[in-house]
């Protein structure tokens, strides 16, 4: 398969995914709450965070969680109708209606296209456009650089580790912003989504009080490697 096809059917793969995450969400949601209050009864504890039940601990309602869910399923799509590699350049966090791009490319226009293309959809009530523009080999670079993280990932729990601590690149960063952010006391992670674009950081979310929106700025900004912070958190009122 040459390296067009190989591209284009990652990209198919990862929209076809998105597109199917609606209508699985629903019954997933129903299913981790069922399972956390089980495990609480028989156990007597209370419940761990953990990857399973992110979406229940969540402050967005499950309706609300559903919408943006379908939000970023239909900005996949427009991504890969117009270009299959820009949801390869371009990454999209959704946040109760809210949208944040991040990314790279080399065309200002298509900067601005995608943008229209995310306005498209009448329930997005913000959009944070944050792609910066570079040149063709920065972009190419940090393609590649993508592909070496994913492959990283898809080691051994040991072995990723031991790459992760020789190359503080994108991928280093977010990890080690997730970890302090799970252990840091006063902030409910699973209220925020990030991206970090040549260690520079982008985050986005909901803090429960200005206080615990400082702290989560203070974490990202004293954290190994990040080069800047620019976040789009909401306090709840």
């Amino acid at each position: 398969m040459s390296r067009t096809r190989a591209l284009r059917a990652s990209v198919a793969l990862k929209a076809g995914v998105a597109l199917r995450a609606g209508a699985a969400l629903r019954t997933a949601l129903s299913l981790r709450a069922s399972v956390i209050v089980l495990a609480a009864a028989v156990s007597g504890c209370t419940p761990v965070v953990t990857g399973m039940t992110v979406w229940v601990y969540e402050d967005r309602s499950a309706k609300v969680q559903l919408r943006d869910a379908a939000i970023h399923a239909g900005i996949i799509a427009r991504f890969t109708g117009k270009d299959a590699a820009l949801p390869i350049d371009v990454d999209t966090e959704v946040w109760e209606g809210r949208v944040l791009l991040t990314g790279m490319l080399d065309d200002p226009a298509l900067r601005d296209e995608v943008g229209a293309l995310v306005r498209k959809d009448s329930r997005v009530r913000a959009l944070y456009n944050e792609i910066q523009i570079v040149s063709k080999e920065e972009k190419e670079s940090r393609r590649k650089e993508r592909k070496k993280e994913e492959e990283r990932r898809q080691k051994s729990e040991k072995e990723e580790a031991e790459g992760l601590g020789r190359i503080v690149g994108d991928a280093w960063v977010e990890a080690k912003i997730k970890t302090q952010l799970l252990l840091a006391g006063g902030v409910k992670s699973v209220n925020y989504r990030w991206q970090s674009v040549r260690r520079r950081v982008f985050i986005i979310g909901r803090a429960l009080s200005g206080r615990e929106r400082a702290t989560v700025l203070r974490i990202l900004r004293q954290t190994d490697g990040v080069k800047s912070v620019k976040d789009f958190i909401e306090v709840k009122e």
